[in-house]
């Protein structure tokens, strides 16, 4: 019990809620009205007393603890609210420029940068970052995986795709931001292929999970249209923590890896049921199986290129449903392209309006009913990402708050796009694409919000 009650303060670290019983310190008002330094002098003569472990908190450790103690022991403190079960940020970004979106998108209190760096600030003292980002250019979000790290002892592991872990003028160095998170004593594991390691999530204190299509990076924050989503949950945690292990620890990425591990396929987290698909695990099947079964689709989609989909959503509309979309102007029209296609089965789809990409994977499903669906991840529709790419994706259902934000987001997005439409149509368009590349070493150039 005594243990329990002292994991409000640092965590789910069983070594260091041992080490404060051992201690003689049992409850959070004894912390809180004990000197740092007599603790932790405690905390050393224990250790060596019992041999309960090696591993130490720093003085400024226990002085965090002191203070986060003192917080929540104060007379009449009102208990922290919980967070809210799952929550969803977009990057506010749906002018026709990147000059007039990019000082909304910086100036937004909800911009999704914002909360990822909190987030990671939010990790407890000796707690855990896992991170699997396709790339790291953002530095507050490099900062703060140094601040979790130097600072609160987090342990810190990081992923990264081959691409970005080397610079982008000069492919001999290893990437300013990654070069300061070695620096900084944390480990990052490159995937060492030609394929993608694609993914864009966080797991923090095994609890929280982060996802969604936003890159970590200048352009996908401020920019890119583009959604992250955070989800409280131990089960959902796991999963993640096994994909992230097969990556970090086992060094094998999709295809290269088997599928059926994940311990949770389906987690409750308040009103929503979520189910949890990494690439190995045949997503175009479901997700086309999914939409076969709907009679209003919306989607939001950087690249289309699946088949299977298209042929799904081509069935809902000629079923008498409703099917509408948006999709990234760059390789819309490509000969794999789903856009086409979908416009002449009568699909109310467009191309974006955004001079960077529009670089949302959603997929919206009876958002009337009493079971409506979100589909969101880093998962493109394509084929690349259901049979190369290590790739992850969520099948929330049943969440009709979760549901009605991404469904305020699609109507931007579209809104946006119509606006450009009209604006091409009156031969006054707006500025071309912005041309963003980090070419992998002797290949051609590849884009960088893939």
């Amino acid at each position: 019990a005594a243990e329990a009650e002292l994991k409000r303060l640092i965590g789910a670290d069983d070594v260091y809620a041992r080490l404060l019983v051992a201690a003689g310190f049992k409850t959070l008002n004894q912390v809180a009205n004990t000197a740092p330094e007599t603790i932790h002098a405690s905390i050393k003569q224990a250790n060596a007393q019992f041999d309960i472990d090696g591993r130490l908190p720093s003085l400024e450790h226990v002085r965090a603890w002191v203070a986060d103690a003192k917080r929540l022991t104060a007379p009449g403190e009102p208990p922290a609210p919980p967070k809210p079960a799952i929550q969803a940020w977009f990057t506010d970004t749906y002018q026709p420029t990147d000059a007039a979106n990019r000082p909304i998108a910086e100036g937004n209190p909800n911009n999704p940068e914002k909360h990822l760096i909190a987030l990671i600030d939010s990790a407890r003292v000796g707690g855990t970052v896992d991170a699997a980002l396709f790339e790291l250019h953002l530095p507050g979000v490099t900062d703060a995986l140094v601040r979790a790290k130097r600072e609160r002892n987090v342990t810190v592991r990081l992923v990264t795709d081959t691409d970005y872990y080397y610079d982008r003028k000069d492919r001999t160095k290893v990437a300013h931001e990654i070069q300061k998170l070695l620096d900084a004593g944390i480990p990052v594991v490159q995937d060492n292929r030609s394929n993608l390691m694609h993914n864009k999530f966080l797991v923090i204190d095994s609890q929280t999970v982060w996802t969604g299509s936003l890159n970590v990076s200048d352009e996908g924050a401020f920019n890119q249209n583009n959604n992250s989503i955070q989800l409280e949950s131990k089960e959902l945690a796991e999963n993640f923590t096994y994909g992230f292990d097969w990556m970090f620890t086992h060094r094998r990425f999709n295809p290269n890896r088997p599928q059926g591990g994940t311990p949770h396929k389906l987690v409750k987290i308040g009103d929503a049921t979520v189910e949890t698909l990494f690439s190995e695990e045949n997503v175009s099947d479901r997700i086309s199986e999914l939409v076969r079964n709907a009679k209003s689709v919306k989607f939001l989609a950087f690249s289309f290129t699946d088949d299977q989909l298209g042929r799904a959503m081509r069935q809902v509309k000629a079923n008498g449903g409703s099917v509408e979309g948006v999709v990234e102007r760059v390789g819309a029209t490509s000969k794999y392209g789903q856009y086409q296609p979908l416009k002449d089965a009568g699909a109310d789809v467009y191309l974006d309006g955004n001079q960077s990409f529009m670089h949302h994977k959603v997929i919206i499903l009876d958002e009337d009913s009493d079971n409506p669906i979100v589909i969101t991840g880093s998962y493109n529709f394509s084929n690349g990402a259901d049979d190369k790419n290590d790739e992850n994706a969520l099948v929330i259902s049943g969440d009709k708050a979760l549901t009605q934000k991404y469904v305020e987001e699609f109507k931007r997005v579209k809104a946006a796009a119509v606006a450009e439409e009209e604006r091409r149509a009156k031969r006054t368009p707006a500025a071309p694409k912005a041309s963003v590349t980090a070419p992998r070493a002797g290949a051609a150039p590849l884009p960088a919000a893939a």
